[in-house]
């Protein structure tokens, strides 16, 4: 199955990889994969790198300038 190349990190942007075995890597990245996500419900995936972020708490959420 082909991934949608328009799924990306919610978070920074980062494009879901074309692989399967990597995309599994991110959060929902198999529900990725598997076409389980389109464009308006892809806000919930994210990269190992912000899904890291977000668990330890590095995400600054409602900050303002």
């Amino acid at each position: 199955m082909s991934i949608d190349a328009r799924l990306c990190c919610a978070q920074c942007g980062r494009p879901l990889p074309d692989d399967e075995a990597q995309a599994g890597e991110w959060r929902f990245g198999e529900l990725a994969a598997a076409g389980g996500l389109d464009e308006t419900s892809a806000g919930i995936l994210l990269c190992p790198e912000c899904t890291e972020d977000a668990v330890s708490g590095g995400f600054d959420e409602g900050a303002s300038d």
